[in-house]
């Protein structure tokens, strides 16, 4: 019975039809600086830190510990290829990864890297309350790719359901190119076959922060052409994302 309850249950993720414009998808909806949204992951992170939460899930505490297993297979992978568990330092770069969501949810296993530098790049508020309440020696919260850069080289660039929320990712993606960073990774990424990309309204309700955001399907020929056109390979699909790299263990 219980299994076909969850049938009809709603889901607390949403889409809208598609939209023209990534403009006319904000006007329909609200954004990721509503004050709210940070409230909620602000208390999600300190119940995390205090020990009173296994990790927080869309700005919600989760009781049991639940890890992304492709993206920890594929960042421990990232590490023995550079080197990380002989005592070189390896710098993630965490674009739009909150306060620290990830890294938390995963240290168990990050924190056998002997010397990882973990960088979030996020919107002000977010750097603002990081580097005050959650930074350590690993991670620290920057307001540009340029502030990460002169902590040290980068050597992966990491989007976990973060790059779908931007207006312009190419343009993010193409800046990050420009620096010869070793390997991107995308997690849980919103990906459409469709040969553009598809433009949305994502309302998220219960158990989650109930909001409604502008969200993009990147197409994956779009998305992959532009990786190759750079001279990256494709690495490992995830099925939402993937692992580009410039050459396997380089």
């Amino acid at each position: 019975m219980s299994a076909i309850l969850r049938l009809f249950k709603p889901s607390p993720l949403r889409y809208s039809r598609p939209y023209p414009t990534w403009q006319a998808a904000c006007q329909k909806a609200g954004n990721y600086r509503d004050p709210i949204l940070f409230e909620e992951e602000r208390n999600a992170a300190r119940a995390v830190r205090e020990g009173r939460a296994a990790f927080a899930l869309f700005g919600v505490p989760q009781t049991r510990l639940a890890l992304r297993w492709p993206l920890l297979a594929t960042l421990m992978s990232i590490a023995g290829w550079r080197g990380a568990f002989s005592g070189r330092p390896l710098h993630i770069l965490d674009y739009g990864g909150g306060l620290g969501a990830v890294y938390d949810q995963h240290r168990g296993f990050l924190d056998t890297i002997p010397a990882l530098l973990w960088s979030v790049v996020e919107q002000p508020h977010f750097v603002r309350c990081g580097n005050a309440e959650f930074t350590d020696h690993r991670l620290c919260f920057f307001d540009t790719i340029e502030e990460v850069r002169t902590r040290a080289d980068i050597d992966a660039a990491l989007f976990v359901s973060s790059i779908e929320y931007l207006e312009s990712p190419y343009d993010v993606l193409a800046r990050l190119i420009d620096l010869d960073i070793p390997y991107f990774l995308l997690v849980a990424t919103h990906l459409s076959d469709a040969e553009d990309d598809v433009i949305r309204v994502q309302y998220i309700r219960p158990p989650y922060v109930v909001t409604d955001l502008p969200i993009r399907f990147l197409s994956r020929a779009k998305l992959l052409a532009l990786f190759d056109a750079r001279g990256y390979r494709m690495i490992a699909d995830l099925g939402s994302g993937y692992l580009f790299g410039k050459t396997l263990g380089d």
